[in-house]
């Protein structure tokens, strides 16, 4: 038996060629989340929404909108009682026709006859309000509107920082794994941050409350309320400056005042506090008008979460896939050289 060796060429094994475009993708993504608030001129509505919210929290309180609704309540009472009592009560106590009451009182009688679209409309103004006291609520439970430019700006340097890392690793030559994983850990706290502070359910919360508040904050709706508390001013004034010192001079005590007009007393004790604590709201409304166009030109507020899940999404892809073998170099992985010679390996003959 006669033994002889010999070898045979065998091809180099190819290492893993690694790709860009996954680094690209999420360096223009990082990019682009970095840049949206300047796109949607969150630096300057953030703050505004913040502002207005501010300013509307002493009013989005239950207690404080039944108040105001038992103003108005209380407010109508005395129209309609006035509207079919004072002329009886003029003519009756001081011998007054009904055409020189109409003179005579000519503010209360612009008063009984815009009183009932003013209550209407303060009506659905208060009831609008409560209704979304609740969405308010998780509008304000949220991080600062102040803050909010940052939630994109901050995770969006971060992403392009890790792409660009990844990207000039790649080019050394060097393991990409452990910026690949970074994509992955920025992607989760991107998914992590509406879970967190509840963005699913409180953002279409917002979305609620600011579509439903489009008919009340308008320059027109709001000028037209503010209208209603003069012409409610002058009613008043009429009953308490003209028609209850007039009855009183006539020899009218006061307890028989009260009970010949007990609402319309009723109207003139509260007109005072109602005007105090109800003109500053329709002024914070009207002194927010920016602001609230401001909010509304934002894409919806039931969007903004998928703003953050889905650029997270991508980056857990893309973290996995640039930790795949086809995607890296792999950890002390070495580059083949050209022109090296190709493997040797022996290969034992036999001769019979």
């Amino acid at each position: 038996m006669v033994a002889a060796s010999g070898v045979v060429p065998l091809s180099s094994p190819r290492l893993p060629v690694p790709r860009r475009w996954p680094w690209l993708v999420a360096l223009g993504l990082g990019v682009a989340l970095a840049l949206a608030p300047l796109a949607l001129q969150m630096f300057t509505r953030g703050p505004g929404g913040a502002a207005m919210l501010t300013d509307f929290r002493p009013y989005m309180q239950p207690k404080v909108i039944a108040d105001f609704q038992r103003y108005i309540d209380t407010v109508d009472a005395g129209a309609q009682e006035l509207q079919g009592r004072s002329r009886f009560v003029a003519a009756s106590r001081l011998g007054m026709p009904a055409d020189t009451f109409d003179t005579e009182y000519s503010a209360l009688v612009q008063f009984e006859k815009d009183w009932p679209k003013a209550r209407d409309d303060m009506r659905v103004l208060l009831d609008t309000i409560s209704a979304n006291v609740g969405n308010y609520g998780s509008v304000a439970a949220l991080p600062s509107f102040r803050l909010f430019p940052y939630f994109f700006v901050l995770p969006g340097l971060m992403v392009a920082a890790v792409a660009v890392v990844g990207l000039r690793r790649q080019r050394a030559g060097r393991d990409t794994r452990p910026p690949a994983r970074g994509l992955a850990v920025l992607g989760v706290a991107l998914i992590a941050a509406p879970l967190i502070f509840q963005m699913f359910s409180r953002a279409p919360d917002g979305e609620q409350m600011l579509d439903e508040f489009r008919p009340l904050m308008t320059t027109e709706r709001i000028t037209t309320v503010q209208g209603y508390f003069v012409t409610m001013a002058g009613g008043e004034a009429a009953v308490r400056g003209q028609l209850l010192p007039a009855l009183d001079r006539a020899g009218v005590d006061e307890p028989e005042r009260r009970a010949l007009l007990p609402k319309a007393y009723g109207f003139t004790e509260v007109w005072t506090r109602m005007a105090n604590q109800m003109a500053p709201m329709l002024a914070a409304m009207n002194d927010n008008l920016t602001r609230y166009n401001g909010l509304i030109a934002l894409p919806p507020f039931g969007l903004f979460p998928w703003f953050f899940v889905a650029p997270g999404v991508l980056l857990i892809m893309l973290g996995v896939l640039t930790m795949r073998a086809g995607f890296t170099t792999g950890r002390g992985a070495e580059k083949p050289q050209a022109g090296a010679d190709p493997v040797l390996v022996p290969v034992l003959s036999k001769e019979i």
